[in-house]
């Protein structure tokens, strides 16, 4: 997946926070998952940004190397487009 690559929320996944954490809940097997801070602000932002713009905010918020935060983010947004949380449009 290249940085130009638009992320989405995917149709079967819902978001929410919950009690400060942010919970996803994928359909149709109601499988869990419960995200960090850096792991809430990716899917918070996936909101038809690119995983370049994605890597950009997160990297300034956190006053981070950018290849650190890239490598990192790219990582968990496959992750994320597997299970089936994120739509990703090359």
């Amino acid at each position: 997946m290249n940085e130009h690559a638009k992320l989405t929320h995917a149709p079967r996944a819902v978001a929410r926070r919950v009690a400060g954490r942010m919970v996803v809940v994928t359909l149709p097997g109601l499988e869990t998952r419960v995200l960090n801070e850096v792991g809430a602000r990716v899917v918070e932002l996936a909101d038809g940004r690119t995983l370049g713009e994605i890597v950009d905010v997160i990297t300034r918020e956190l006053d981070a190397d950018r290849e650190v935060v890239r490598s990192d983010v790219h990582e968990f947004v496959i992750e994320l487009v597997r299970e089936g949380v994120l739509s990703a449009d090359a």
